[in-house]
């Protein structure tokens, strides 16, 4: 009976053992810090109370729950997540960021969660923006780090003014130290319709068409928590609903991946072309090491045979000293050879 007891005891405390093993194994209540700037409404702002609101908060909530993982949100600047990251200070960032071949090639994205692009805002009583051409020689507002400053950028002539967030780049263009402002168009659109700013207007159609991505440092284990979680809530509704709540239409349909990504080679791929590049580089270098390699052997050889002849000749020598020295040098040759 005794023997029954411990062994019984023993399966006991194994099992306990085993799950907790199993458990601390596992992803639940697992805590990712999240980059935010809450000065880019509808998608992260602060309201009157300092409570972080918007259409990136809203979602990112919905997969953490989805995923079960939770949220830590660190305020940040937009100009210093991707360094964050870059340097694994935080596990992500929602921040509207787009998905861009150069932002990809030092971070990794999840797969896009929105569309959108570039528009030109304008003062209602200005006839003269009607397109991106006539920005040439305007002065124009953007927002630091955006899409839109580098488009702007690309104009000849143009005198380029950055600010911190959205709503002041919008009041700026009001008080008329901009001639016109771009970013992304939903967030002007929220902005002079938030704001009830009647005196500015959105100009044409979209200049060009993004994706949003929430951005993880390059390689991140978390990378497929969050995309697991994100297509969770595409599929089951959730996004639409919160879709729905901060613009008032449906959403439009996602690729399930960024158009970016046939722009940049796979790992493989690009590791080859990397250790191509490493070698064609040091292919002089490594030449002329082997032409040395040549040389001295070439010599080594020449020196051989004029030596060994020598030794010969003073071996065959009538004198005995001559004949001794040769026959040393000869045997300490060859116990070096051994």
């Amino acid at each position: 009976m005794t023997v029954i007891r411990w062994l019984v005891l023993g399966l006991s405390c194994l099992f306990l053992l085993s799950g907790c093993s199993f458990t601390n194994g596992s992803t639940a209540g697992k805590t990712l810090t999240v980059a935010v700037e809450p000065t880019f409404p509808p998608f992260e702002f602060q309201s009157a109370s300092g409570e972080l609101q918007g259409f990136d908060i809203d979602l990112m909530n919905a997969i953490a729950q989805s995923a079960d993982f939770q949220v830590k949100y660190q305020n940040m600047p937009f100009a210093g997540m991707i360094p964050a990251l870059q340097t694994q200070t935080v596990d992500a960032a929602v921040a509207a960021m787009t998905i861009t071949a150069e932002r990809a090639k030092i971070i990794s994205f999840s797969r896009p969660y929105f569309k959108s692009g570039l528009a030109i805002a304008t003062r209602t009583d200005n006839q003269n923006i009607t397109n991106f051409d006539s920005l040439k020689n305007k002065i124009i507002g953007v927002q630091i780090g955006t899409t839109g400053a580098l488009k702007a950028k690309n104009l000849p002539g143009s005198e380029i003014r950055t600010f911190n967030d959205s709503p002041l780049t919008l009041q700026a263009l009001i008080n008329g130290n901009v001639d016109a402002v771009l970013n992304d168009q939903v967030v002007i659109l929220y902005g002079i319709k938030s704001g009830n700013l009647k005196r500015l207007k959105v100009v044409s159609s979209l200049l060009t068409e993004e994706f949003y991505g929430i951005p993880t440092p390059k390689g991140s284990p978390n990378l497929n928590l969050i995309n697991q979680g994100l297509a969770t809530v595409l599929k089951n509704g959730t996004y639409a609903q919160i879709y729905q709540k901060w613009f008032g239409i449906q959403p439009p349909q996602l690729p399930e991946k960024s158009p970016i990504e046939n722009q940049i080679p796979e790992k493989g791929v690009s590791e080859l072309f990397i250790s191509l590049n490493i070698i064609l580089k040091s292919l002089p270098v490594l030449l002329g090491g082997a032409l040395v390699t040549l040389e001295l052997t070439a010599l080594s050889v020449l020196l051989g045979i004029v030596g060994g002849s020598l030794i010969g000749i003073v071996r065959l020598s009538p004198a005995l000293p001559l004949r001794f020295c040769a026959g040393a040098a000869d045997c300490s040759r060859k116990l070096s050879l051994v």
